[in-house]
């Protein structure tokens, strides 16, 4: 006989219960290819009075740069300042953290 199993939407999960899937993926990850480091990654984009107008969340790690959010001002969009901005900053980053 198969257990039964349920699965649930949390709107607002338990920090404890992320916390404990982030470090099962993380002990997961380690036993495939060794042990590894993610540095968190935070960007702003400020106009020249300083307000903020867009801005990244994210983090880097193993190469690879994770977006997990990324907002830009409505009066910016279309003009592609995501991809001059942000990218150009992103490398920088990447190179960096490498």
């Amino acid at each position: 006989m198969m257990p039964e199993y349920k699965i649930s939407i949390e709107i607002q999960p338990d920090s404890k219960e992320v916390d404990f899937i982030d470090k099962q993926l993380q002990q997961f990850n380690i036993g495939k290819i060794g042990d590894y480091q993610y540095t968190s990654l935070f960007l702003l984009l400020r106009d020249s009075q300083e307000n903020v107008v867009g801005g990244l969340e994210g983090f880097i790690g193993l190469g690879w740069l994770h977006i997990g959010t990324l907002w830009i001002a409505q009066e910016l969009r279309g003009e592609d300042m995501e991809k001059r901005y942000f990218w150009q900053q992103s490398k920088k980053l990447l190179i960096v953290a490498a």
